[in-house]
């Protein structure tokens, strides 16, 4: 029995299921990404193996603690983590296999009970001797045709029907073909107003009552009002029918006693119900057809096609769109790259199971549709019906909604919250509460959330969850914190073992002293005055008084001062926060006032690409610069040059945009944000008054809008102010104009003082802007990483050499720069008033902001540490401010305003940044191995180099992967208390899994004695960060799910990317010939 638990308990085992399982997981996101998510769940996530490696994890790890005698109370930490996952197993097994979820809708003043299921069963029943029977397929039918294969079961006392799978056609529907041996056949597509069309099939006749309208194929004897196709298909009507032609689009009617073809293309319309004749012949027969491709129908030649595509994606992304290309050798490839014939097929209609029914030795094949009408099928006289639909679950009680409550964004369309005011209707046990997002209802075993609404506002969505397997699972993840806490603090752990050996005397007595750092945050910024004489010039004191005027943005009804919208609107049309030396708010005063003389001024960005520059610049008959003016885009009619190439980029998929597409849609976007500067529209600083949303105007719609005494006073308003605006740029006196603006500002504080900042809030943001806090600490990290890392060098080739106080002042300098970092990010979660990583830009400052904390953190140990993780906060610093990434504060959505997300996205991307160290110390470990042995000596200063780089790391890894797995788990508490999943196998979520099981791996190669040493831990801490960098960007930026912040457009993979990996591989083959000189863990 000992030697079976250790067999299974061995961590070969558990090394090869834990990248089995995260390799299984991976592929899964991108097979939903391009399928769907019923085609990853038929393919990985829901199918028998998947569970069965699930299964064996759990097997292994309760073994493993056993062979490794976990159960000791050194090892009590350790028991305690390792256990939690047992736990985790036993919630999600008894949540996956016992649990419901669905969605409730309810409509105001009215109740419901009736659960409606998140997905599609098929569902066999039949009644035999009075007994209803019933049988259902609940797993998931994947849209890959191969995917699927079951078999159900129906037991009807002693005999039993067997329906079987046995394909699935995509984009499936009818088709009439002529057949001689065929009897006649009508088909009539007939809606009402309101309702989708359906298709009537007519055999010889046959009539059929729709509506009160009797409806006759080849049949005379049919009562009035009636519409019929005699013999001849000629169809006549006892009304007159209203049609239209579809041929020339006429309008006409077919008037009681005339005849028509019934196999003109009309569309007929009789009392409220519209029809066509879809087919109508004497001989004809019906047949089903798809869009499947051989691909779709074997694994293997999808197994291949999907390659294929991947390749042909990897090309375009590496060279650009193929009909660019000029290349010799590319040109070979330039077919492949334009093919379609890989991608994935795109389901624009309905699907059809292909099935086949057996009972009593007979069977037959049939169709059914997903979400039609259940089917009969008659075999050896006995009934079945057949549905594939949703499924319902009826509640024990009534859920009563009272009234659905919609708060917005001040002055915006953008929801703020939404709650749902709810009686519960139990018998006599009645009772009202409030569901809103992230306070959910928990009543007799049931959580209701609020999901989602009507669009009228008149109803609601609530998500219904039944999970058994919520305790144990909560269980696990409280043991989960409270084993990696009590490891860190157990003497006899790993990291406490690591912390002992590494390097006792370097350093140690190092002290902090006193450094101080002058950065110029928050000083003005002074330009060349190469000031335009034929623009006009805004007053400096004005523009400044001007930065303090309050503005409601239009996006999302956020209130900023002026300042903050002036900035964000001239670095989308200019990337720059200033223009011939007037700042961003003197500028958009100047365009308000003088439209003439900025229409003719070329401030307008072109893109960066000269290729896609020089289209544009064709296209517009301009000469091809970096500026163009707004007067470029329109002709001498004033038409706009580039309308038919922006809606054709628009029309196209997102995905299938290429650069041309993507910058002449930005283009286009400055263009607009241009005229809706020259309209006044996005400055929106006049507060409408008793308004219940708090909506703020701009200058026109609140001259043309307000009426009475409050329109009165806002025009005098905006007439004394532009007016006086415009005496100053001809007499420059600017008196009447600053005290037009106090008036202005006045009006607001009494009108707007609901929704008006704080003094000391606005002053705080004009600050925040002036500053560029993130923007300036990017070169501090760089230069001071730089600069120790060749100290470090330095010292390895003479050993002898004091670097001792040097590195205090870069360690001082790291410190201050860390402390600035805090303060920036205070001061963003200050203004924005949430915390401080709730997009793709504020993760990566966050990122930024725990990389350095990491280096600080390990630097008493090391300066290798402190001088990579430092170069690392300056590189992602510096990407952050890329223009994907967008750095305006914004409201957040309702789901995110939660603590427990807070809390989740912290701990978790504060892991990235210690595993972000782990990555550099494994490249700088392989690099110094390269020099390790040299005329056939060792350099043993290398080498203890390599040693001490090599704890850190692990020592690294080990605090990164529990902050991963613990903030991973801290995740799955806020969806379950947002929307009542702790896992849904989103891909966010299943790549933070495969991070944690990548890490996991290595972190236990160290007790497998082949693998066991430094060369190994190093190369595999170097790529697997890769894996982090596809959960963050490749996630957010290439696959579909809750956290793809992108919204499905995916981004082109830059060069670097790709000679990233490669220099990475080369190192990797330089630093293997040294493999056997370097020591174990």
């Amino acid at each position: 029995m000992k030697n079976i638990i250790k067999s299974i308990g061995d961590l070969r085992v558990s090394v090869v299921l834990f990248l089995l399982f995260a390799l299984f997981c991976a592929l899964a996101t991108f097979i939903e990404s391009a399928y769907g998510t019923p085609t990853a769940w038929a393919m990985v996530y829901d199918t028998f193996w998947f569970e069965y490696i699930q299964l064996l994890l759990g097997i292994n790890l309760l073994c493993g603690m056993f062979r490794y005698k976990m159960f000791g109370l050194k090892k009590l930490p350790l028991m305690i983590f390792h256990i939690s996952f047992l736990f985790i197993l036993v919630g999600s097994a008894m949540t996956r296999y016992a649990g419901f979820e669905g969605i409730l809708p309810i409509r105001e003043h009215t109740q419901n009970s009736l659960i409606e299921s998140s997905k599609t069963s098929l569902r066999i029943s039949a009644i035999k001797d009075g007994e209803r029977y019933s049988a259902v397929n609940d797993r998931y039918i994947g849209n890959l045709p191969f995917a699927n294969s079951f078999k159900l079961k129906l037991n009807l006392g002693d005999d039993q029907a067997v329906l079987k799978y046995k394909d699935l056609i995509l984009n499936a529907h009818y088709t009439y073909k002529e057949n001689n041996n065929s009897n006649p056949l009508l088909v009539l597509m007939l809606s009402q107003k309101g309702s989708q069309g359906v298709d009537v099939k007519f055999e010889k006749g046959e009539v059929k009552n729709i509506e009160g309208v009797n409806f006759a194929f080849m049949n005379d004897n049919v009562k009035a009002p009636f519409v019929k196709i005699d013999e001849n298909l000629t169809l006549s009507s006892s009304e007159n029918l209203h049609f239209l032609s579809m041929l020339d689009g006429q309008n006409l009617d077919l008037k009681i006693g005339e005849k028509a073809n019934a196999k003109e293309r009309r569309l007929y319309e009789i009392n409220d119900i519209s029809f066509v004749v879809k087919a109508a012949s004497l001989h004809a027969q019906e047949a089903l057809e798809g869009s499947n491709r051989p691909q779709d129908e074997s694994f293997w030649l999808w197994f291949k096609s999907a390659w294929l595509e991947v390749g042909r994606t990897m090309l375009i992304s590496t060279f650009g769109e193929p009909q660019n290309w000029k290349n010799s050798l590319l040109l070979h490839f330039k077919d492949f790259a334009l093919s379609n014939e890989n991608k994935n097929l795109e389901l624009t209609g309905s699907n059809a199971l292909k099935l086949e029914l057996s009972y009593k030795n007979e069977s037959k094949e049939f169709y059914i549709f997903e979400y039609n009408k259940p089917i009969m099928i008659e075999l050896a006289g006995q009934k079945f019906f057949i549905s594939w639909a949703l499924s319902y679950e009826q509640l024990p009680f009534d859920i009563y909604l009272r009234d659905f409550v919609l708060d917005r964004y001040p002055g915006s369309m953008s929801p703020a919250s939404y709650a749902s005011e709810i009686t519960v209707k139990n018998n006599n046990e009645n009772f009202d509460y409030r569901i809103f997002m992230n306070n959910v209802l928990d009543y007799d075993g049931y959580r209701f959330y609020q999901s989602s609404y009507d669009q009228d506002e008149k109803g609601t969505v609530l998500s219904v969850n039944k999970d058994p397997g919520k305790i144990p699972t909560y269980i696990g993840y409280f043991l989960l914190c409270l084993g990696m806490f009590m490891n860190f603090l157990n003497p006899h752990s790993r990291f406490r073992t690591l912390a002992r050996l590494i390097n006792k005397d370097t350093l140690k007595h190092a002290s902090v002293i006193i450094f101080i750092l002058l950065l110029s945050f928050g000083s003005e910024k002074t330009f060349a005055q190469d000031l335009n004489l034929t623009l006009p010039v805004v007053n400096t004191n004005h523009a400044k008084a001007l930065a303090t005027l309050i503005v409601q943005k239009s996006a999302d009804g956020r209130m900023v001062p002026f300042d903050t919208l002036s900035r964000e609107i001239l670095e989308k049309i200019h990337q720059s926060d200033s223009y011939k030396g007037q700042n961003s708010n003197a500028v958009m005063l100047s365009m308000l006032v003088d439209v003439d003389k900025w229409q003719m001024e070329p401030f307008i960005l072109m893109p960066q690409n000269q290729a896609v520059r020089d289209a544009i610049a064709n296209i517009l008959e301009i000469p091809s610069t970096k500026y163009i003016s707004y007067k470029d885009f329109f002709d001498e009619n004033n038409r706009y040059k580039l309308q038919k190439y922006v809606e054709n980029a628009n029309r196209k998929n997102p995905n299938a945009r290429g650069v041309f597409d993507k910058e002449i849609i930005k283009l286009d976007e400055r263009a607009n944000v241009v005229n809706l500067v020259f309209s006044g529209e996005l400055f929106k600083f006049i507060p409408v008054q008793n308004n219940p949303n708090n909506v703020w105007l701009a200058p026109f719609s609140a001259v043309t809008t307000l009426k009475g005494d409050e329109g009165h006073i806002v025009l005098a308003l905006i007439q004394n102010y532009f007016s006086a605006v415009e005496n100053a740029f001809k007499d420059g006196n600017w008196t009447r104009a600053d005290e037009g603006l106090k008036f202005i500002k006045e009006y607001q504080e009494k009108i707007g003082y609901k929704v008006m900042p704080s003094k000391t809030k606005v002053e705080m943001e004009i600050f925040s802007n002036k500053a560029e806090i993130f923007v300036k600490l990017a070169p501090v990290y760089l230069i001071a990483g730089f600069l120790l890392l060749i100290l470090v060098f330095s010292k390895m080739v003479v050993p002898n050499l004091k670097i001792s106080f040097i590195f205090k002042v870069v360690y001082v300098l790291n410190v201050l720069a860390f402390v600035i970092h805090t303060v920036g990010l205070g001061l963003r979660a200050y203004l924005s008033g949430h915390a401080p990583w709730s997009n793709g830009y504020e993760s990566m400052v966050y990122i930024a902001w725990a990389l350095s904390l990491s280096g600080i953190f390990f630097s008493r140990k090391s300066p290798i540490a402190l001088s990579l993780t430092s170069i690392l906060s300056g590189v992602v610093l510096m990407v952050a401010h890329l223009s994907e990434m967008n750095p305006q504060i914004t409201n957040l959505v309702p789901v995110l305003n939660s603590y427990w997300l807070s809390i989740h996205v912290s701990v978790i991307t504060a892991s990235y940044g210690f595993l972000g160290l782990c990555a550099l110390l494994g490249i700088f470990t392989l690099f110094l191995m390269c020099f390790l042995k040299k005329d056939g000596k060792y350099n043993l200063n290398i080498l203890r180099n390599i040693t001490e780089a090599t704890r850190i790391n692990e020592m690294a890894m080990i605090f990164g992967l529990c902050l991963l797995t613990v903030g991973n788990f801290l995740g799955a508490i806020w969806a379950n208390e947002s929307w009542g999943r702790y896992w849904s196998w989103d891909s966010k979520e299943t790549w933070a899994l495969v991070s944690i099981l990548v890490y996991a791996a290595i972190l236990h190669l160290r007790m497998i004695p082949k693998y066991c040493n430094q060369f190994v831990f190093a190369l595999w801490s170097m790529f697997a960060y890769w894996v982090i960098i596809m959960t963050y960007f490749g996630v957010n930026y290439f696959l579909t799910g809750l956290h793809s912040y992108a919204a499905g457009e995916a981004a082109q993979i830059p060069n670097y990317v790709y000679w990233g990996f490669a220099l990475m591989v080369v190192l990797a083959l330089f630093a293997r010939r040294k493999r056997n000189f370097v020591g174990k863990l």
